[in-house]
C-alpha cells in the first residue's frame, strides 16, 4: 500500500503553478536558446556577410559577433540600433525574417561605429556617404580594406559597370569618362614632360617594331615582349615622383585613372595609345599631341570623415583605398587623372540611377 498524505488547496495550486512555470521556461529556452542553429538567425547572419558587414561564422547562434554586425549595419541605415533585428531592420537587411534575440549586449562593438547601449538610438557620429552605403562601417580611412570579391573581373569591367558604358582597357576609358568633365590630367597639365618622353623613345628604342609586340600579344606581356623590362622602367620614369590634384574637388562617382606600380600592362598601355598616334620605326609619333598611358582606373566610391575614398578592383579583389595613399607613385598607385561621373551630377541626369542601381545589383551578385 502506497503511502498517502494530504495538502492543502493553497499548497496543491502552489505545486501545479510550479510545474506550469517550469514547463514554461523549458519551452522558452528550447525556442529561445542559441545552443543549436536556428535558421532565422542563420539567415541574418549570411544576408550581413553578403552586404559586407562581418557576422561572423553562419552557426545560427546570436553572438556578439552577430549582435554586433546588427547593431553595425543599423547605426548604417538610421535605424535604431540595439544590435535586434526586429521588424524595421529585418525589413531594411531585406529577405530575412524579424527575430528578437534575448538580452542583447552591445557595449564594446567599437570596431563597427557603435557606441553602446545607452546611446543605441543615436546613430554613428562618423560621417560616412557612399554609392554602396553598407560599405561605410568597413572602409578605414587611414588604410586600404578589402570591400568584396568580384571574381576575375577587371578594373575596367568594374568602372564600366559604374557608368553603364564600355571603356575598353584602364588607358582607354579616359576618352570615355572625359564627357563627365576633366578635372585633373597629369598628361596635359605639364606634369609629364614630352620632349623627355620622345627623346627616350628614341634613345631606347621604343618604336613601332618593339610596340608591336604589346600590342598584338595582348596583356600583361611586359617580361614576355623582347625588351619589355626595359620598356617598362622607361615608361615608368615619364611619371613625376607625386599628384596634385586637388582633394577637395573630388566628389561621390567622380572617375579617376591611376599609374599602378606593379602593373604587367606598362608596355601594352603605352604602346597602344602611341601607335593610335602614328609611331614609326624610329620611334617618331605623327601626331605629338599628349596621350593618356595610364594602367588603372576606379572611382570615388566614398567620402568618409572627408577622406576621399577611392574604390578599385584589382584582379577581381573590390578594395578601398583612401585618397591620399595614392598620391605618390612610390605607392602602389598614383592618380594621374580625374573626371566627373554619373553619381557627381554630371553626365546624362536621366540614366544617373538607373545606372546606380544596375551597379549595386551587379556588386550583390
Amino acid at each position: 500500500m502506497k503511502n498517502q498524505f494530504l495538502i492543502s488547496e493553497d499548497e496543491k495550486s502552489r505545486i501545479l503553478q510550479m510545474h506550469e512555470n517550469s514547463t514554461k521556461n523549458l519551452y522558452l529556452n528550447l525556442i529561445t536558446e542559441e545552443s543549436v542553429y536556428n535558421p532565422l538567425t542563420g539567415a541574418i547572419q549570411k544576408k550581413l556577410n553578403f552586404l559586407g558587414f562581418n557576422a561572423g561564422p553562419i552557426d545560427g547562434k546570436y553572438g556578439k559577433k552577430t549582435a554586433c554586425a546588427v547593431a553595425a549595419f543599423q547605426a548604417a541605415n538610421g535605424l535604431f540600433v540595439d544590435g535586434k533585428a526586429g521588424k524595421d531592420t529585418a525589413k531594411k537587411i531585406d529577405g530575412v525574417e524579424p527575430y528578437f534575440p534575448k538580452d542583447v549586449n552591445i557595449q564594446g562593438c567599437s570596431t563597427q561605429q557603435v557606441k553602446n547601449k545607452k546611446e543605441s538610438n543615436k546613430v554613428s557620429q562618423q560621417s560616412c556617404e557612399s554609392i554602396l552605403p553598407e560599405t561605410c562601417p568597413i572602409i578605414n580611412v587611414n588604410k586600404e580594406t578589402i570591400i568584396g570579391n568580384g571574381g576575375s573581373e577587371g578594373c575596367s569591367e568594374y568602372v564600366r559597370k559604374l557608368i553603364g558604358e564600355t571603356l575598353g582597357n584602364a588607358w582607354k576609358a579616359f576618352n570615355v569618362a572625359k564627357k563627365y568633365g576633366v578635372k585633373y590630367n597629369m598628361f596635359t597639365d605639364g606634369s609629364i614632360d614630352w620632349n623627355n618622353v620622345r627623346n627616350q623613345m628614341k634613345s631606347n628604342q621604343i618604336n613601332s617594331s618593339t610596340c608591336g609586340c604589346f600590342v598584338e600579344e595582348g596583356d600583361s606581356k611586359d617580361k614576355s615582349c623582347s625588351s619589355g623590362s626595359k620598356i617598362s622602367k622607361t615608361i615608368s620614369s615619364f611619371y613625376p615622383s607625386s599628384s596634385n590634384f586637388s582633394d577637395s574637388s573630388l566628389k561621390i562617382g567622380d572617375i579617376v585613372g591611376m599609374y599602378y606600380r606593379d602593373s604587367g600592362n606598362k608596355g601594352k598601355a603605352f604602346c597602344e595609345r602611341a601607335v593610335q598616334r602614328g609611331l614609326d620605326g624610329s620611334g617618331n609619333v605623327t601626331n605629338i599631341d599628349p596621350f593618356t598611358f595610364n594602367t588603372h582606373v576606379g572611382y570615388v566610391g566614398a567620402i568618409k570623415n572627408g577622406v576621399p575614398m577611392i574604390y578599385h578592383s584589382v584582379h577581381g579583389t573590390r578594395l578601398s583605398t583612401p585618397v591620399n595613399q595614392l598620391k605618390s607613385k612610390d605607392g602602389s598607385a598614383m592618380i594621374v587623372w580625374v573626371t566627373g561621373g554619373p553619381q557627381s551630377g554630371d553626365g546624362d541626369k536621366s540614366k544617373k540611377f538607373d545606372v546606380f542601381n544596375d551597379f549595386k545589383n551587379f556588386l550583390k551578385k
